[in-house]
């Protein structure tokens, strides 16, 4: 086996607790990952690439510097979840609707 990196899907937890702070979320994570990348390489792996982030972390976790790649995922959607979570910004193009299945109506939830 070539071990060339590392990855993780960390989302919105902040010392190990749930947050809504993508900001601290993401610096926590881009810190956790350069951190654990270091162990590696002086176990004498040559770790090349670092991946991280998460839809609401991505961008947060990539303003660090420390990660060579980012998952920012499910953003393309808008859904509701992202509207709430601050990674979709609300308007006509948030897609609230594509809640297939809920129980509750979404209309209106995210914008126009």
């Amino acid at each position: 086996m070539n071990l060339t990196g590392i990855y993780t899907f960390k989302s919105l937890v902040y010392h190990d607790e749930p947050t809504e702070d993508k900001v601290i979320a993401g610096a926590e994570e881009g810190d956790m990952m350069e951190a654990i990348a270091d162990e590696i390489r002086k176990a004498g792996v040559p770790i090349a690439e670092i991946s991280a982030g998460s839809t609401p972390t991505g961008v947060e976790v990539a303003k660090t510097g420390k990660v060579d790649e980012i998952r920012p995922g499910t953003y393309i959607f808008k859904d509701h979840m992202l509207c709430k979570e601050g990674a979709a910004r609300t308007g006509r193009h948030c897609r609230a609707d594509l809640c297939h299945g809920c129980q509750h109506s979404m209309q209106g939830v995210c914008g126009d």
